[in-house]
């Protein structure tokens, strides 16, 4: 906050006004397992000291084959592992458990009506959204798209 406000006085009232919850993480309702917080440009920073005393096109060759790599080891590494972990899989289960119960009438490649019972919602796998909400909040398939 002091490195802040010595770039300009006026930032810490302004953001003491906001709310904490408005720009720390910490105070943020909001799920924080939304949040991404890997830093490409320190890991680039760091892989690439050497390179940058290089003449331009030595150091872009450099780079590109650096981010094919790094592609390639990224790709390979998710293919091997579907894990989402303890708390992840056992919600993923009962919401296939759940959608055992349901219809999905497809409308398009994309779009589906899913009927349980009285409840109908809106499944856009395009748009990666459904009208039951749960699927934007978490980023985890509701049990309407388990059964798509």
């Amino acid at each position: 906050m002091n490195e802040l406000t010595k770039i300009d006085h006026r930032v810490q009232p302004y953001l003491f006004n906001v709310g904490y919850e408005r720009w720390s993480r910490v105070f943020c309702r909001m799920k924080r397992t939304i949040f991404i917080t890997s830093n490409i440009a320190e890991s680039m920073n760091s892989t690439n000291k050497f390179a940058r005393e290089l003449p331009v096109r030595r150091l872009l060759e450099f780079l590109t084959k650096l981010m094919t790599q790094w592609t390639y080891e990224n790709r390979k590494r998710a293919t091997k592992s579907t894990e989402l972990g303890k708390m992840y899989n056992k919600k993923f289960k009962k919401n296939m458990i759940a959608s055992q119960n349901m219809t999905a009438i497809p409308s398009t490649d994309q779009l589906y009506t899913v009927v349980e019972g009285k409840r109908i919602n809106i499944v856009d796998l395009g748009e990666g959204t459904c009208s039951c909400k749960r699927f934007q909040m978490n980023k985890l398939p509701c049990h309407m798209l388990g059964q798509l």
